[in-house]
């Protein structure tokens, strides 16, 4: 972009030069009204829009000058490369890089393992010479959690994280921000036809605010489409009838998310209770809760989180919680 907003000044600049140019030669013309200055102006004037056209596609040249060729009408030079010694999670990042772009444009692009400068590389991973070799612009030590970098450098195109999820991850976001691919379900997905496809200059640091995501609904039950929506986590994998098995390469959940659950009357005592629920606007209520907690927390100390939640089942609410609702919108939750 400052590329382009700079040959978009350069061109503003030519072009009042140009206008001033005319202005005056114009000017001369009418005080001299001879007709040495007359064939100038017209000779001037028929030139005049030639250089406009000339400027705007140089505009247009640099515009593409600044962006990577990944392909061009079907065609590729791009190989997609990992390190040898990478396990199953970036070879799956590295297939599924290169097949959803063969989708998209209808060009192969081989995946690699061999150490050959001489080729344009899309780069997946940290464990190879490549990636080192731009350690300090991939700056690993500013991914956390889940968090990747996606960076163009010379002809190249790196993306890694800081632990092999996020590698995976940094691939689903490239696909998805730079070349519109959705997964909206475990059956429907999204891939845009295009012969031709560029890139811009990329230094693209994407660290997730939660560190634990889980969408709690049968569609997640498919770790193919956790995973391309970036949610990582499997607290709620169990509640179907039967645990679901995951492949090697897709059972990578985070744990770090709250266990347990569906806790009320686990930490809250029965004379707190009402309706299948508890007195959710009782002070004893939370003076409990918050002991509860407060000697969890102290005895163990190595959770980022504790689950306190609303027992599996419905609810008649005692008075002043049906009270509490009716003034926040009518739901109790």
């Amino acid at each position: 972009m400052v590329v382009v907003h700079t040959c978009f000044l350069i061109m503003c600049r030519y072009v009042r030069v140009l206008w001033s140019v005319s202005n005056y030669v114009q000017q001369l013309c009418i005080n001299s009204r001879s007709e040495r200055f007359m064939k100038i102006q017209k000779k001037y004037i028929k030139t005049f829009p030639l250089l406009i056209i000339v400027i705007l596609f140089s505009l247009i040249h640099c515009q593409r000058g600044n962006r990577l060729i990944l392909v061009d009408k079907g065609e590729t030079d791009y190989l997609v490369y990992h390190g040898p010694q990478e396990g199953i999670v970036i070879q799956r990042a590295a297939r599924e890089l290169a097949e959803y772009l063969e989708k998209i444009s209808g060009a192969e692009f081989p995946v690699t393992t061999e150490n050959n400068k001489s080729n344009k590389l899309i780069v997946i991973g940290r464990n190879n010479p490549f990636t080192a070799a731009v350690e300090k612009q991939m700056n690993i030590k500013a991914i956390t959690n889940d968090g990747f970098r996606i960076l163009t450098y010379k002809n190249n195109i790196y993306i890694a994280g800081a632990v092999n999820r996020g590698t995976l991850y940094g691939v689903y976001h490239f696909l998805d921000i730079y070349f519109n691919v959705r997964w909206f379900s475990p059956e429907f997905e999204i891939v845009p036809s295009q012969v031709t496809l560029t890139v811009p200059q990329i230094n693209d640091l994407q660290n997730p605010r939660f560190a634990y995501r889980e969408i709690f609904s049968g569609d997640t039950d498919d770790g193919y489409f956790r995973h391309h929506n970036r949610l990582n986590g499997s607290r709620g994998q169990t509640h179907r009838d039967n645990e679901l098995i995951y492949t090697p390469e897709n059972d990578i959940w985070s744990k770090d998310g709250p266990a347990g659950g569906h806790n009320f009357h686990d930490i809250i005592s029965e004379s707190y209770h009402h309706g299948g629920q508890i007195l959710a606007m009782s002070d004893g209520v939370r003076s409990q809760a918050a002991s509860h907690f407060v000697s969890k927390i102290s005895a163990e100390g190595d959770e980022h989180w504790y689950a306190f939640s609303q027992e599996d089942r419905g609810w008649d609410p005692d008075p002043a919680s049906q009270s509490f609702a009716d003034a926040h919108g009518g739901t109790l939750s």
